[in-house]
């Protein structure tokens, strides 16, 4: 953000200089609206608060620079006051609803992805035939929409969680990771790493939980905690993970 803060007053100041230049040729009136197209550009890619900066310095640097009398922020002309406080208003308004309007476009569009995600996820759990493929189809899925790699432990039929992943056969947990993941397994609470529960250790645990029985729990490394959208997501991704294989489970009984 900072950089963002950065950018807007380093644009802004050059784009006032090279005006400075020619503004014997192109007049101070031709100036603001130059400014003002710049500041609509920059709303298209920044946050409110560097746009707030940009319109503020714009309207400053036109005062001070190009409205007759140069070099002082006093206005002689009505007209130029009138001019100075629209100019001001309108690089204000514009800058702040084009921001918005990005901002909600931004919205729109990682919702349209977060639901086609969980329409694919879906449709290729349902397609998929036996533990091994449920399993192999939600690692990749996390892998492909998340960037983390995801690992299942699942019961081994007698509310015992196994210390093997299903997925990766290689992937045993340590005694201290194996304590955790059971415990998250006989709470069906979250555990691990960025949770409340038992902190230590690089995997974060999520417990497979079921209408009927105890499935396992999923290990994930996280990169960082998720924020609560991300979290909602995640929550309904898993949901999903945790009734394919709580059918397909209920299946081989």
């Amino acid at each position: 953000m900072v950089k963002q803060y950065l950018l807007s007053g380093i644009i802004v100041g050059a784009t006032s200089f090279i005006c400075y230049l020619l503004a014997g040729d192109i007049g101070y009136m031709v100036v603001s609206l130059i400014l003002l197209f710049i500041v609509s550009i920059l709303a298209t890619f920044m946050g409110i608060g560097p746009i707030i900066l940009a319109s503020t310095l714009s309207a400053i640097v036109w005062n001070f620079f190009f409205i007759p009398p140069k070099y002082t922020f006093h206005i002689e002309k009505g007209e130029d006051v009138l001019m100075f406080a629209m100019f001001f208003t309108i690089a204000l308004v514009s800058g702040i609803l084009t921001s918005r309007v990005r901002r909600q476009e931004r919205i729109t569009h990682d919702r349209e992805k977060k639901t086609n995600s969980l329409f694919q996820l879906t449709k290729e759990l349902s397609a998929a035939s036996g533990m091994k493929d449920i399993v192999s189809v939600a690692v990749e899925n996390i892998k492909k929409y998340f960037s983390m790699d995801a690992f299942l432990f699942l019961q081994n039929g007698s509310d015992v969680l196994q210390e093997l992943s299903e997925n990766s056969p290689d992937e045993k947990l340590s005694p201290e990771e194996y304590s955790i993941a059971s415990w998250a397994f006989n709470q069906a609470k979250k555990a691990g790493k960025y949770t409340d529960n038992r902190l230590f250790g690089s995997f974060t645990f999520y417990p497979l939980k079921a209408t009927r029985i105890k499935l396992g729990v999923l290990a994930i490394r996280q990169p960082g905690p998720f924020l609560r959208d991300a979290n909602d997501y995640w929550e309904t991704f898993l949901a999903q993970i945790s009734n394919a294989v709580e059918r397909e489970f209920l299946d081989e009984l």
